[in-house]
């Protein structure tokens, strides 16, 4: 059979389009819970914490293991411990096409190396993995530092239904998640001072199109990381404190909070507030909830800005919010936040102090992950 044939496009595909499900399965559950164990065999659980803490030691084994199971899930009738074409006529299982090396050099690793997991550059680079017998528990090759939990992983995807095997696979890469995100990121600080270039800095990486979730605190921190710096500089803030963030997962009713920034005054009044959308079009409905949320602070001034390209106000919009604020007082100010950052980041003198207090908020938030600083660093370092 040809190279060709063994990793076509269809195949690749599907494999890809499951990896990806997997891991954005497993990213949401990293965000979401803490301590997670799936409700399956915890003999099972034990397998895939073992073969994740020798991931580097085991590299190939670990790249294996993923191949088969991104193949099993794709293809469910395959029994993937038959992975090379001159063994798979002696499963019971028909339609097996393919030798699982080529899919492991040209999908699995470049993925891995994407979402900058662990394993190897093939998971048959090693002449343990590699003969020509199915990974079952009569295997008898010594497969280094991880054989039981490989063979009984592989034993798994026939014996266990596909729920299983899933539930199975999504930890594995929620521990891979867990591992990854505790590595540290030396985030790119650049020096720059012309702010069209800050602006487009700090657009590309709040627009760009995550695996995973977390992308609408970044506008947040953005404009928080500008307001650090006009707090210090602007004499109408000369007397009012900026509160530290929020958790993006706190909503503002539970938190008590006029908005997702806020400052106050000496007696910890909140006399400006700001809510940030992210990709969400103003409506007059947004604005006749927004008057209702803020009523009870006696606001000065609030803001909704929003990253979607639609962010100036229209005509209607705008005689809405003069009746607002006769009705409660507050000044309610409807822009983008884009042009927001521009427009402030004039009023300072070093605006490119806020990459580093960018990168701080990056380094720090709990709701930014890996994905999100890794990002930040290819788009300043071009990489």
């Amino acid at each position: 059979m040809s190279k060709k044939s063994e990793i076509g496009d269809g195949l690749r595909l599907s494999v890809e389009k499951k990896l990806e499900e997997i891991y954005v399965e497993a990213l949401k559950i990293y965000n979401t819970k803490n301590n997670y164990i799936p409700d399956i065999d915890l003999r099972l659980v034990s397998y895939v914490d073992v073969l994740c803490d020798k991931a580097e030691t085991a590299s190939a084994a670990f790249n294996n293991v993923i191949t088969g199971l991104a193949i099993k899930l794709a293809f469910n009738e395959l029994d993937v411990r038959y992975h090379q074409t001159q063994i798979q006529e002696e499963s019971l299982l028909k339609r097996q096409w393919f030798n699982h090396r080529g899919l492991s050099e040209k999908v699995i690793y470049p993925w891995l190396s994407l979402k900058n997991f662990s394993g190897a550059k093939s998971g048959w680079q090693t002449r343990t993995l590699e003969r020509p017998k199915p990974y079952n528990r009569s295997y008898v090759e010594n497969i280094a530092h991880v054989k039981t939990e490989f063979l009984e992983i592989y034993e798994a995807t026939q014996e266990q239904s596909i729920d299983v095997i899933k539930s199975l696979f999504v930890y594995l890469f929620y521990k891979q998640i867990i591992l990854r995100e505790g590595r540290v990121i030396n985030l790119a600080t650049p020096n720059i001072d012309e702010i069209t270039t800050i602006v487009d800095h700090l657009k590309q990486h709040i627009m760009y199109k995550y695996a995973g979730k977390g992308g609408s605190r970044l506008p947040v921190l953005a404009i928080y990381a500008t307001l650090q710096l006009v707090s210090k500089e602007i004499s109408r803030y000369a007397t009012l404190n900026l509160k530290q963030l929020e958790e993006h997962s706190a909503a503002d009713s539970q938190t008590g909070s006029a908005g997702d920034i806020e400052f106050e005054d000496k007696e910890h009044k909140v006399i400006e507030a700001l809510e940030i959308k992210h990709g969400i079009i103003v409506t007059k409905e947004l604005i006749q909830d927004t008057g209702k949320k803020i009523s009870p602070f006696q606001l000065d001034r609030y803001y909704i800005l929003t990253t979607s390209e639609k962010c100036k106000p229209s005509d209607e919009q705008i005689s809405q919010l003069k009746i607002l604020k006769q009705k409660i007082g507050c000044q309610v100010i409807v822009n983008g936040v884009f042009p927001t950052i521009q427009y402030y980041l004039r009023l300072v003198q070093e605006p490119q102090n806020v990459y580093k207090a960018y990168t701080d908020l990056l380094g720090s938030d709990n709701n930014v992950t890996h994905e999100h600083r890794e990002v930040w660093n290819k788009i300043i370092l071009g990489s």
